[in-house]
């Protein structure tokens, strides 16, 4: 195998037998129990350098995670080969997770690979579930899913927790214990990052508080790890938490923190970081634009190296990059070609960027149909956007023959997937009873997730179902809350749903200058209902002065912008003549419109055969 170069502060000797054959004298690897107990670090450099493999698992340990030195992932991945040369199976399924993520050395998913088995046979779970990792994306082997499958279940079984965690992820349709996977993968990471185990252990317990992999989501907890992992000085640690401020996801958002954080990862070695630090540094940061210049090349050189080897998700990232000009010249066909090759590999988000591209004619003529099956594809990989996706062409009928049926099971699938965007649709379906029986609890429920996911649209779906008790307690108080929540994120419904609730009292005392002031607000952000609202007050002088003139105005707005009750009111101002002149044919088409948008209103008022 490729040797890990010294470091010149390294004094372990690296010239023992290659990890793919073997040599007189060479030990087989064995499953490392409990590394060895040597105290202070330089004992047990030494009885390394002695060949003693689980003192070389120790010093690895020590250097990965800054424990009493800085973190060194070169001199750590130097000692894990040092240990899975003397035979420590541990330290040869670590090198792999190593050459796995290019994280102290190059990045070579076939050498990690053999590694990995290697591990994984001397009885080493992190080492099969690194092979089943491989198999089952590509990874310097050939792709293989069942085989992936029972090398996942066979780590899982000896006490890998990344192990279980994938079989979870999974929702193989010949399984049925996806929970208990979870579950016990939580269990594994809880129980060793309290013990203060290795970091590896901690990320991987902080990955499922952020995702509710096993429990409850718990963003907050999760990035309270993180936090302790960086200022630990382990990089990951810090990109993982600039990733969650970046995105905001439970946490409070903070982009200049977050920015921080991966310069912090970045210095650590953690160059994988390139891209999402790219990103913020080209959001109008002092000198910015040059430094994200230079993080884009070499974060496309990484990708293109990484699909050369066969990783469809760095396939993926690179077709990004060709798309929008990033590190390399723009060549949206030459992203669409890998993306297509990304998606053709079951990297979902391959599938993703594809169906975009594809939806949106860019780099390619546009087709609906061949989109929506590149979402399907994405959805089958766990992708949950693309299972959104795909159920909003079927909402539609895009792409496909309308099928609400169909798009309330992909919305269904994307919020088990977290996405909160389905999880909103999926609220919306119970609620309406589209392709599913009406069930207003579940509703809410699903109004829940996606709120708690950022999805201000829903926090205005369950604010209203609180005031009206459809499926939840009435609370109008809560529901007001939600309605604020949703208008100072931007959703212009919930600015307009606040003004219903302070005209209405919904949880708060009437404050019809309150509402009028909520409509207007609504109403310049182009929301035509809260236009006829606001024209309404100002008809009847209700929290402000009276403007009939105003409100005419204003129905006309709401009217072009296809509200039926601005319609009704621009119908009812034609037809009296007090502000505008009398106009019964325009009064006949305004109520033919409202009447067409649904109002009963505008259509008993339609002159006979109108």
């Amino acid at each position: 195998m490729r040797r890990v170069r010294a470091s010149p502060l390294l004094a372990v000797p690296l010239v023992l037998a290659s990890l793919g054959g073997s040599r007189a004298g060479a030990k087989e690897p064995r499953v490392a129990g409990e590394a060895a107990a040597c105290q202070p670090l330089a004992a047990c450099e030494k009885r390394c350098a002695r060949r003693d493999g689980a003192a070389c698992l120790e010093a690895a340990t020590a250097y990965l995670d800054g424990r009493g030195v800085p973190q060194s992932p070169t001199r750590a991945a130097g000692y894990h080969q040092a240990g899975c040369e003397q035979g420590n199976a541990r330290s040869c399924a670590m090198l792999g997770l190593a050459y796995e993520t290019g994280f102290g050395v190059e990045r070579d998913y076939a050498q990690a690979a053999a590694l990995f088995r290697r591990a994984c046979d001397a009885g080493e779970g992190r080492g099969c579930s690194g092979l089943g990792r491989a198999r089952l994306l590509g990874r310097g082997v050939p792709r293989d899913r069942e085989g992936a499958i029972k090398l996942l279940r066979k780590g899982c079984d000896l006490g890998s927790d990344s192990g279980c965690s994938r079989l979870g992820a999974l929702h193989s349709p010949d399984r049925h214990d996806e929970a208990g996977d979870l579950a016990r993968a939580f269990e594994l990471t809880r129980s060793a990052c309290a013990d203060g185990g290795e970091h590896a252990r901690c990320l991987d317990h902080a990955y499922q508080l952020r995702d509710g992999e096993g429990m409850a989501k718990d963003p907050v907890t999760a990035a309270q790890i993180l936090a302790n992992l960086c200022d630990g000085g382990d990089a990951r640690g810090c990109s993982s938490l600039a990733a969650l401020l970046e995105a905001g996801a439970g946490v409070p958002q903070d982009r200049a923190r977050a920015l921080a954080l991966y310069e912090r990862a970045y210095a650590g070695g953690l160059r994988s970081v390139a891209f999402a630090l790219a990103k913020l540094r080209q959001d109008g940061t002092p000198g910015g634009e040059a430094r994200a210049a230079a993080l884009y090349a070499e974060a496309a050189d990484l990708d293109r190296k990484g699909c050369d080897q066969g990783d469809m998700n760095d396939c993926a990232r690179l077709g990004w990059a060709s798309s929008h000009g990033l590190g390399v010249p723009l060549d949206p066909a030459q992203g669409v070609a890998l993306y297509r090759r990304a998606c053709e590999g079951e990297a979902a988000w391959g599938c993703r960027d594809l169906g975009e591209a594809l939806e949106k004619g860019r780099g390619v003529t546009a087709d609906a149909t061949a989109a929506l099956a590149a979402y399907r594809s994405g959805c089958d990989h766990e992708n949950a956007e693309c299972c959104t996706r795909a159920g909003w062409f079927y909402d539609r009928g895009v792409g496909v023959a309308r099928d609400v049926a169909q798009s309330a099971a992909f919305y269904r699938r994307a919020c088990a997937g977290h996405n909160a965007r389905g999880c909103g649709e999926l609220g919306v379906a119970l609620a309406k009873g589209k392709g599913v029986a009406v069930d207003l609890p579940a509703a809410a429920a699903a109004y829940r997730q996606a709120c708690e996911g950022h999805n201000t649209n829903a926090c205005t779906r369950l604010g209203i179902a609180l005031v009206r008790g459809e499926g939840v307690a009435r609370d109008g108080a809560a529901g007001l809350a939600l309605f604020h929540r949703a208008c100072d994120a931007g959703d212009v419904w919930g600015c307009r749903e606040v003004g219903n609730a302070l005209s209405s009292g919904w949880g708060t005392p009437r404050d019809p200058a309150g509402a009028v002031a909520a409509w207007r607000d609504a109403c310049d952000r182009k929301d035509a209902n809260a236009c006829t609202r606001l024209g309404v007050a100002l008809a009847g002088g209700i929290g402000v002065a009276p403007d009939p003139k105003a409100a005419a105005a204003l129905f006309d707005r709401a009217c072009a912008s296809g509200d039926a009750w601005g319609c009704r009111e621009r119908g009812n101002a034609l037809t009296v003549g007090a502000v505008v002149p009398r106009d019964a044919a325009a009064a006949a088409a305004a109520y033919r419109k409202a009447c067409d948008g649904g109002d009963k209103e505008g259509c008993a008022r339609l002159p006979a055969g109108k």
